[in-house]
């Protein structure tokens, strides 16, 4: 009775620390997919100005 106490005390923490590494990783997978989603072109919104000068400065010399 023991051990099977053990092994099922075992078996529900390996299966939280998975669903909970797995919503982490999933988490974070979703944050770093939403950064580069959404980044880039709010960057370049703010800094347009920027970007075209730049763009200017470096075509002509």
């Amino acid at each position: 009775m023991l051990i099977r106490a053990v092994i099922c005390r075992e078996i529900i923490i390996s299966i939280k620390n998975f669903v909970f590494f797995g919503t982490l990783s999933s988490v974070t997978l979703w944050v770093l997919k939403a950064a580069v989603f959404t980044q880039p072109p709010v960057y370049y919104k703010k800094n347009k100005r920027k970007f075209l000068s730049a763009g200017k400065e470096k075509t002509q010399p």
